[in-house]
């Protein structure tokens, strides 16, 4: 009996100490463990597709009948060239005009159009035996196209905005925290045409969560300004979005709202209708056109640049140096209660007094 119970006491012992060795392997493995955010995984991330600055016309519509197909579609894409040197010089701004080019519409051959034109985007084509419809885009190379549009050189652009697109859809909203609908058609916008210098996140790494909708709530300016500073921008832009569906598949209905920084200053608004859900892509291509003429029509207003919010109020340099030259050059008699004796007599003069000074302490 002895023996057992003295086997069963170091077992005991053991146990316990064993188990605390295990506790503390666990603790010290656990400590070079990496710590990740708790952010689910999902497919995020659109990057812009916009990489040149060419000039781009796009949504022309072609419907060309010929001998053959292929001859249609050749008729059809010069036709297009045409139609879009015509339309370029109306999407340009008036601050990118050159006053001395009188005719934007001067009639050039074929063979010059050709040598301008980088690309046809063919964004939607049916080809017949003998007939060609399709969607066309036209993109003409700036460098050679500039010059004959008379587009200036010094152009006028906007400092730096953050572009944050938001969409609310079945009550709640959505930025970056996964891909929608919204963030791929400012993605796929031209901002050639833009006066506004768009920074447009690609929605991964980081970007989830310091720029998600409960940031966008905030008004923290010094935590707004640490953001801004890391993307390298100077103000804020939140185009928003409510989507409202009558019925799957049926009609649809979506609400432009065009915000301007931390506060969410609403510019402008407004409402664009289709009687089905598969036009959704063009309605939100359509709302990030007129979104960015908004931008534009403030940005010339002088509603549109460098957010003042975060710009701290200083008294000017030289208010300050004023008034600290008059404290430093204000006479000292002025401080005296008393006014200075004059002397008349010259013959007894008042003698002076010399003021006895305080011995200094001794040093140790």
């Amino acid at each position: 009996m002895n023996v057992k119970r003295r086997l069963s006491f170091f077992y005991g012992i053991f146990r316990y100490y064993f188990r605390a060795l295990l506790v503390i392997v666990g603790s010290y493995q656990l400590s070079f463990m990496p710590l990740y955010a708790q952010l689910e995984p999902g497919d995020r991330g659109i990057p812009p597709v916009e990489t040149t600055e060419n000039l781009l016309v796009s949504g022309l519509r072609v419907d060309v009948s010929a001998s053959s197909g292929e001859t249609a579609r050749l008729i059809g894409w010069r036709l297009a060239e045409r139609r879009a040197w015509q339309l370029l010089w109306a999407k340009r701004n008036d601050f990118d005009r050159d006053e001395t080019l009188k005719d934007s519409e001067t009639p050039f051959s074929d063979r010059k159009l050709d040598s301008i034109v980088s690309s046809i985007v063919v964004e939607k084509e049916e080809i017949g035996p003998n007939r060609y419809i399709a969607t066309l885009g036209v993109e003409f190379d700036r460098a050679r196209g500039g010059a004959l549009l008379g587009l200036r050189k010094d152009r006028h652009r906007s400092p730096p905005m953050l572009l944050v697109p938001v969409t609310w859809t079945a009550g709640a909203p959505i930025s970056f925290e996964w891909r929608n609908a919204w963030q791929k058609a400012w993605a796929e916008f031209k901002t050639i045409h833009s006066h506004i210098a768009y920074i447009r996140p690609t929605g991964d790494n980081l970007d989830p969560i310091l720029l998600n909708t409960t940031q966008l709530g905030s008004h923290n300016k010094a935590q707004w300004q640490s953001i801004l500073e890391q993307y390298g921008a100077s103000g804020l832009l939140v185009p928003e979005i409510h989507i409202h569906y009558s019925w799957p598949n049926g009609p649809v209905s979506v609400l432009f709202l065009a915000k301007y920084g931390i506060d969410q200053k609403i510019l402008a608004r407004f409402t664009l209708k289709s009687t089905s859900d598969d036009n959704l892509p063009m309605l939100l291509k359509a709302g990030v056109e007129h979104i960015d003429a908004i931008y534009m029509m403030a940005l010339f207003g002088g509603n549109l640049g460098d957010d003042q919010t975060f710009i701290s109020i200083e008294a000017p340099a030289s208010e300050v140096a004023t008034f600290t030259q008059k404290i430093m050059t204000k006479p000292v008699e002025s401080y005296n209660q008393n006014p200075p004796v004059k002397n008349t007599d010259h013959a007894n003069p008042i003698p002076v007094v010399k003021r006895k000074v305080a011995p200094l302490a001794p040093t140790p």
